[in-house]
């Protein structure tokens, strides 16, 4: 695959300055995908392989076979570290010796570790306890936080296929099915609702039944890797058509400071929305008009229970078209913002949440109008 460091370094000239507003956007989001580790989620039933293919990717036994007990967010370090939040909030450092075992109150664990595998994606075990609500819940907390989503299973039951098909739908395009006791043991074809294949990876485990085999652990390795280079190509791709657009002042053979102000002909305009993007923001906005009219024929008590509905799908439609995020990462990041704050919401359930919900689409509509009259 094309080395990204030199796309890179032209993009963070762009960042200097001189770019129209949207372009330096779409310049600031690709240079924080290109320059940040693959972020991988791991989804499963207790007792589906999950800590078995966490360790695989790693290289290193860094779990033990029954899994970590709490969610845990594994990355390249220098130096071993372990962050462990507890049901206070706080935050604090303990050993980070392998396989983790962590302790019972812990709610959420951060490892560092000195492994290669991790120079180039994190790993982030959504630990669950099964019942389907709570997978739900794990699936929309995890769908900000990562990249690509592979599902551990071991039958691939009707349970596990009800909750990932009602997953948000990024996730399910960037998805990878980690069957982790072989093909023949799935109970149904893994394949989507409309019956078009999905992505399996079919592995083996050793005999202990605590780790993958060698040849297993490879193949996953090299799905997994095609899969980063899929999504690293696609990236690649949107800032070859920005550089083309704005060459860096290298390319160009002028100075990167001309203290000199240019002539207003000689100012970048905006690129040209693509049309693809414009098409989902003006669904966008008739969906988010209609839910709101929607919503305020709810009660006050009901209504933070829909937004997070409707905000996840509005989530889902943009997440959908790849060029909507680099045409609008600013809009694209409110929507995955106010999603989040709609689930906050839900939980916290105060009496003058429907107001503040009543803002926040209101908040989101002026936003879209202003970039659909741009």
């Amino acid at each position: 695959m094309t080395d990204a460091a030199p796309i890179l370094d032209a993009l963070r000239q762009l960042e200097g300055g001189g770019l129209p507003a949207r372009a330096a956007r779409r310049a600031r989001t690709l240079v924080a995908r290109l320059g940040a580790p693959v972020r991988i989620a791991l989804f499963g039933l207790p007792g589906s392989g999950k800590a078995a293919v966490l360790n695989a990717l790693a290289g290193a036994e860094v779990l033990p076979p029954q899994g970590p007990g709490a969610p845990l967010l594994l990355r390249h370090a220098g130096q071993p570290g372990l962050q462990l939040t507890g049901p206070d909030g706080q935050i604090r450092n303990a050993p980070a010796t392998t396989p983790l075992e962590l302790p019972p109150d812990t709610l959420f664990a951060e490892l560092g570790l000195p492994l290669a595998a991790l120079e180039r994606f994190t790993l982030l075990d959504v630990v669950t306890d099964g019942a389907p609500d709570d997978m739900a819940a794990g699936l929309g907390w995890a769908a900000a936080r990562c990249d690509m989503a592979i599902w551990c299973t071991r039958r691939w039951t009707a349970l596990e296929r009800d909750i990932w098909w009602a997953a948000p739908h990024h996730l399910q395009t960037h998805a990878l099915l980690a069957a982790t006791e072989g093909a023949e043991a799935l109970e149904a074809p893994a394949r989507d609702p409309a019956g078009q294949p999905l992505p399996l990876c079919p592995l083996a485990r050793t005999d202990t039944g605590a780790g993958l085999t060698a040849e297993a652990a490879a193949r996953l390795a090299m799905q997994v890797a095609a899969m980063i280079d899929e999504a690293r190509g696609a990236d690649m791709d949107a800032a070859a058509v920005l550089l083309a657009q704005f060459p860096p002042p290298e390319a160009t053979g002028r100075p990167e400071v001309d203290p000199t102000p240019p002539p207003a002909s000689a100012v970048p305009v905006e690129p040209p929305v693509p049309p693809e993007a414009r098409a989902v923001l003006a669904r966008l906005f008739q969906q988010l008009r209609q839910g709101a009219e929607d919503l305020a024929r709810e009660d006050g008590e009901s209504l933070p229970h829909a937004l997070p509905g409707l905000l996840d799908g509005l989530r889902d439609m943009a997440e959908a078209e790849h060029s909507f995020a680099a045409t609008w990462p600013d809009l694209d990041a409110a929507l995955s913002e106010a999603s989040e704050l709609a689930l906050l919401m839900q939980i916290e359930a105060r009496p003058e949440q429907a107001v503040e919900g009543a803002l926040l689409l209101a908040q989101l509509r002026r936003e879209m109008e202003t970039e659909l009259a741009a």
